[in-house]
C-alpha cells in the first residue's frame, strides 16, 4: 500500500503544478508590437556586422 499512497501524492503535486501554470497562462500577456521590431533591428545589424566584408583602411 505504501507505493499506491507514494504515487497518489505524486499526482495530486502534480495536479497541484498544473492549476499554478495554468493560471499563470491566462494572466500572460504578449509583448509589444515595438519590442518584434527592435529584435528584428538586432538581427539586422548583427547579420550586417558579421556578413559584410571587411573594410579597406590603409595602413
Amino acid at each position: 500500500m505504501g507505493r499506491s499512497n507514494f504515487m497518489m501524492n505524486y499526482y495530486k503535486n502534480y495536479k497541484e503544478e498544473l492549476e499554478v501554470i495554468e493560471e499563470k497562462s491566462k494572466t500572460f500577456k504578449p509583448k509589444p508590437w515595438w519590442a518584434y521590431l527592435l529584435f528584428y533591428c538586432y538581427l539586422i545589424f548583427y547579420g550586417y556586422i558579421f556578413w559584410m566584408k571587411p573594410l579597406d583602411i590603409p595602413v
